[in-house]
Formats: C-alpha cells, sequence, structure tokens
C-alpha cells in the first residue's frame, strides 16, 4: 500500500522544471532547487544559487548558459537605479517564462508522454502486485453469515 501511495505522489507531483526566478533579498535562504536567485538590489545571481565551472555559468536550474546570462543582463540593466520593483519582476519573469517555452513547447506541462508512461507503470505495477499476493496467499474467502 505504502509503495502504491508513493507511486502515485510521483505520477501525480510531476516534473520540476528548472525555468524559475526568483527576486529576493541578499541573506535570504534560498530554499528551492532549481530556482535561479536574484537579488533584488542588483539584479545580480544570488551566491547560494550560483556558481563557476569552467566558462559556462552553473545556477542549478535548466537554463543554459546563455539564457543565464540573459536574464543577469536584463535584470541588472533593470536593477540600475537602485532595486527590482514589480514591474522589473514581471519582465525577468515574462524572459524565463519564454526561454522555457522554448524549451517545453506550448503544453502547460510538457510530460504527457512520460505521464502517459507513469500511470501505465503503475497500473501494472497493481496488476502484478495483486496477482502475486493471490498466488502466495490465495483468493479471500468470505465467512459464512448464517
Amino acid at each position: 500500500m505504502v509503495v502504491l501511495i508513493a507511486a502515485l505522489h510521483w505520477l501525480f507531483s510531476g516534473p520540476s522544471y528548472g525555468y524559475e526566478v526568483s527576486v529576493t533579498s541578499p541573506g535570504e535562504t534560498c530554499d528551492r532547487s532549481r530556482v535561479l536567485y536574484l537579488s533584488e538590489e542588483t539584479g545580480q545571481a544570488l551566491s547560494c544559487a550560483s556558481r563557476w565551472t569552467g566558462n559556462q555559468h552553473d545556477t542549478g536550474t535548466d537554463f543554459t548558459g546563455d539564457e543565464t546570462l540573459r536574464i543577469l543582463s536584463l535584470s541588472t540593466t533593470l536593477a540600475a537605479d537602485g532595486r527590482l520593483d514589480d514591474s522589473d519582476t514581471k519582465k525577468i519573469d515574462d524572459l524565463a517564462a519564454q526561454i522555457g517555452k522554448a524549451h517545453t513547447g506550448d503544453h502547460p506541462f510538457p510530460g504527457w508522454g512520460l505521464l502517459a508512461l507513469k500511470g501505465l507503470g503503475v497500473c501494472v505495477g497493481v496488476v502484478v502486485l495483486d496477482t502475486v499476493v493471490t498466488a502466495a496467499f490465495g483468493t479471500p474467502q468470505r465467512p459464512n453469515q448464517t
């Protein structure tokens, strides 16, 4: 039963896509993985979510190095007045969504094929589990009620 619940949770939780940006204050906790965290003061990537590997900027997200640099270029330009306000954040989010959409297509959930495969796997697993339990313990008998 626990396996079935875990499988259903995995099936319906869906994959996590790393095309997300969060503008926050330096010193705040970067508590979600695969999110590009930006400083609301400078527009730069916060150190908790960013590191340099070779020549490519690696932020632990699905953005490529060039895409990350496009976002950072926009965010630092918008923060030139000293702070990223709500309209600046919307422009950054729109760019991130545009980049994500280029990778995932027009589908709000790009993993339809994967979802179908997961569903089929869960169904097959339930049938196999039922067959194994029935073979091992036999078919349950109802007590006579007289």
